[in-house]
């Protein structure tokens, strides 16, 4: 049938599948790229995650010993978090151009920087004071 040959041409045309698979054998050149692409990812990733934690809890710590209310310091820490993410951003654009993995570190970035900021959000819903306490200065 036509749908099996297809298949079957899908599957040849694989790096991988055209290569037998032996325990000892060299990896593939589509394998030795993956693996790059995986330790570029994670060479930007790992300091921004680092970063925003630090920033944020840099600000938090700043807005607490300001005494700020918790439903002004949330906000204040989760902007001033996300404005320093920016601007790695744009300074790894700038620094080493769109060629040289800056297009890279944007995507990541962006991916990184949702779940992080939404972690810290729950982290400040969790830290908010109890319903009968004053929040207000």
């Amino acid at each position: 049938c036509a749908q099996s040959g297809l298949r079957t041409r899908l599957l040849l045309s694989l790096p991988i599948a055209t290569q037998r698979l032996h325990p000892l054998s060299e990896p593939t050149p589509w394998a030795m790229g993956v693996a790059h692409a995986l330790q570029a990812i994670a060479m930007i990733a790992v300091p921004l995650v680092l970063q925003t934690y630090g920033i944020f809890f840099i600000a938090w710590w700043g807005a607490r010993w300001l005494k700020l209310p918790h439903n002004v310091a949330g906000p204040t820490c989760l902007i001033c978090t996300s404005n320093f993410f920016e601007l790695a951003v744009a300074v790894a654009i700038s620094l080493f151009g769109l060629n040289l993995g800056a297009a890279l570190a944007t995507v990541v970035g962006v991916l990184v920087e949702v779940p992080v900021m939404l972690t810290l959000v729950a982290l400040i819903n969790r830290w908010a004071p109890s319903k009968g306490v004053q929040t207000e200065a």
